[in-house]
């Protein structure tokens, strides 16, 4: 994260998944991940580190209770970055 502008400032950064299901079946459309504070003076910068957990992070809770990891493509979102996640069957 910068900061450009002429004042000091804090921002929230904010990180979400999207399920290859999203939107269907009660499945979420995207799920807050996590989030962090971050406090910069004007014109400096700093690494936001978030870390994930594929099979707990990435995975929904279905009707019956079970946890499953839905195969195909999951995207981490944060801010305007789209990352996409392939998750395969073998």
């Amino acid at each position: 994260m910068k900061n450009e502008g002429p004042m000091d400032g804090s921002h929230s950064v904010l990180l979400f998944s999207k399920s290859p299901l999203a939107g269907s079946n009660g499945t979420p459309f995207k799920q807050l991940l996590g989030f962090q504070r971050v406090q910069l003076e004007s014109g400096s910068e700093e690494e936001v580190i978030f870390l994930v957990s594929f099979c707990i992070d990435l995975g929904t809770v279905k009707a019956d209770g079970v946890q499953t990891l839905d195969i195909g493509t999951h995207t981490i979102i944060a801010g305007t970055a789209h990352h996409p996640i392939i998750i395969v069957s073998y």
